[in-house]
């Protein structure tokens, strides 16, 4: 099931605050995404899991994260974003209580291979067995040509390296008229989650 993971309290972040570190937990945004008229649709947040601040105080609110040391500005390609400082995401994970030991990246891509164009599919966690588990559930992938590679010290999210990740990569075979994603079965099944409504979500070992 899916919702909004619970705050600790923790920190003395206003909720507005900590919605917008939310936003940011997993990849830099830039203020357009971050305004309320776009944020649910960009960030892909529920429609009641949206910051009450207008455009003036979202500015305001964004400077003070930024003066005190928990988000930085990044300028590069014409466009300005905006992320989490270790710092940052030090007091993100106050708040929210991630289980890391069951975060899981996944991506996919296709590139040239000896002529042909190949699909690859990549899952990365900090646990192998939550990688390999992932795996199992894509139906599309050819689990027995997986190949396994153990990372040290690895950044798998932009402000937070890990000791270790496993990084599983396969080929990736997507059809044209591949059902389409049970989800009532997928939650059934998962033990991971990628994002912070299936942190919320995310059942009790």
């Amino acid at each position: 099931m899916l919702k909004i993971p619970c705050r600790s309290y923790a920190t003395n972040l206003t909720d507005d605050e900590l919605i917008l570190l939310d936003a940011m937990f997993d990849k830099r945004r830039t203020m357009k995404q971050l305004r309320a008229v776009n944020f649910g649709e960009a960030i892909n947040f529920p429609p009641e899991y949206i910051h009450q601040l207008d455009d003036y105080d979202l500015r305001d609110a964004m400077g003070s994260l930024v003066a005190r040391g928990w988000v930085d500005i990044e300028k590069g390609d014409g466009r300005t974003t905006y992320g989490l400082t270790t710092a940052g995401g030090e007091l993100w994970e106050r708040e929210r209580q991630p289980d890391w030991d069951r975060y899981v990246r996944s991506s996919s891509w296709c590139e040239r291979i000896e002529g042909l164009d190949q699909w690859l599919a990549e899952v990365m966690s900090p646990s192998v067995e939550i990688a390999a588990a992932f795996y199992s559930s894509d139906r599309d992938v050819k689990i027995y040509k997986t190949g396994l590679t153990i990372l040290d010290d690895y950044p798998l999210l932009y402000w937070k390296t890990f000791p270790t990740v496993y990084q599983i990569l396969a080929p990736y075979s997507p059809l044209m008229d591949w059902p389409s994603v049970d989800w009532e079965v997928y939650e059934q099944n998962r033990v991971w989650w990628r994002d912070l409504m299936e942190l919320g979500g995310l059942p009790e070992k």
